[in-house]
């Protein structure tokens, strides 16, 4: 038996085990995605664009709508 004999089955091996991790992986972040879509886990800033159609009438009432959906986004 030669070298090169020995050292190709513990390349495959190797290399299955690559592909399995990464198939596994990129399995396991489909999942998440799809149990939960909403789940962010970039760390950088975000805007929001809030569209608001009539006539605002207590302006307090609204500021504090905004500042409870800005908390509740957040987390």
């Amino acid at each position: 038996m030669s070298d090169e004999t020995i050292e190709r089955p513990a390349k495959r091996g190797i290399l299955r085990r690559v592909f399995w991790a990464l198939g596994i992986g990129l399995g396991l972040l489909f999942l998440m995605n799809l149990f939960f879509p909403d789940l962010d886990m970039s760390m950088e800033d975000r805007v929001g664009l809030i569209r608001i159609e009539g006539v605002i009438v207590d302006a307090q009432s609204t500021i504090g709508e905004f500042k409870a959906f800005c908390r509740q986004s957040l987390h």
